[in-house]
């Protein structure tokens, strides 16, 4: 409703139920009207093939709405499917922190660099321009300023990296066999994390990262394929040597820390996949390999040697990453940054 002395209606939505609607074909559909029964023909999206595709249905639903700009119709349609379950043969834990997507997949760490925290700041500096520019020239509510801030594309930056990377790690998981295992993180992360945080853009972009985003949607999309999701508590995964059961020492701020009891070398994120991987086959009780069937927990005999557990494969979220449905083997190669020994 128009903020008007009188009532005017701008947009006009109509939802539709199975028995107001039939589909006709996949490019037109049937409405009943008050004059009866009238065909529409419509140009699909990509997404709707997509599905279409796939083996998805029509739900019983459907929602119209009437764009008068631009004298055109717009339909929504809900999709279904029907998804079994299966039993796991193995187990890929993931790690979600700012900056990366940390992963283990047979025994091999992968890390999918996000970069979110650059995005974080550089729409926070820009919004900030923005408000400084306008808030002096036109005022704090200044419309000509909402209308800018509304154009910037954070939200659909960070959740286009969120479901790609959702979407490459179930499929892993769903092409092996395998079930996912995440942190089980409590409603209220962020304020967690930041209570004792007084630096404000470092908990600006802590609430930004939105980490429990990130898990919701590998979580979606793992009901998609029925693959099964195993949540394992976060505590001391990231702290824990996997080989000693001893605390990792790290000094300086740093992500590379040192087992208090063996010496090796850890990286935070490759102990903490591993130790989600680990607690999973403990308690598991399932048809998932057993904890003696990964031999490169022993490492070389000597200490860092090239079986360590803490090598892993840094990877970019390059476009072609996306637009190439192949194994994950066959994605890494153009994309690795370094094989890192520590």
């Amino acid at each position: 409703m128009a903020r008007r002395e009188y009532p005017t209606i701008r947009k006009i939505s109509i939802w539709l139920d199975d028995h107001l609607w039939k589909p006709n074909g996949y490019t037109a559909l049937r409405i009943a009207t008050h004059k009866g029964w009238v065909t529409i023909d419509y140009e699909p999206h990509k997404q709707y093939w997509r599905y279409v595709n796939r083996g998805w249905r029509l739900a019983g639903e459907a929602k119209i709405k009437l764009d008068k700009r631009n004298r055109r119709i717009k339909i929504y349609f809900t999709f279904v499917k029907d998804v079994e379950n299966y039993e796991p043969r193995g187990y890929i834990s993931v790690d979600v922190n700012e900056n990366n997507v940390s992963i283990l997949v047979d025994g091999v760490a992968y890390i999918f660099e996000t970069n979110i925290s650059k995005t974080v700041l550089g729409y926070y500096y820009r919004r900030k321009r923005i408000q400084e520019k306008y808030d002096k020239k036109y005022g704090v509510r200044s419309r000509i300023k909402r209308k800018i801030i509304r154009k910037l594309r954070e939200r659909s930056k960070k959740n286009d990296v969120r479901w790609k990377i959702a979407n490459l790690i179930v499929r892993v998981a769903y092409e092996r066999g395998y079930g996912i295992v995440l942190e089980k993180l409590g409603k209220r992360v962020a304020n967690n994390m930041v209570k004792r945080i007084g630096d404000k853009q470092l908990r600006h972009r802590i609430y930004q990262a939105s980490l429990r985003g990130v898990q919701k949607a590998i979580a979606e999309k793992a009901r998609e394929h029925g693959s099964p999701i195993t949540y394992q508590p976060p505590k001391g995964t990231s702290t824990t040597c996997p080989i000693h059961h001893a605390k990792i020492i790290y000094r300086n701020g740093s992500r590379i820390g040192r087992c208090s009891m063996g010496g090796e070398l850890w990286h935070r994120d490759i102990a903490s996949i591993w130790n989600l991987y680990l607690k999973t086959l403990r308690g598991d009780g399932g048809s998932a390999p057993s904890l003696s069937g990964y031999k490169i927990l022993d490492g070389s005999p000597v200490p860092l040697g090239s079986t360590a557990t803490h090598e892993f494969t840094a990877l970019t979220l390059g476009k072609g990453l996306w637009t190439r449905w192949n194994s994950l083997d066959a994605d890494i190669n153009p994309y690795k940054i370094m094989g890192m020994s520590i």
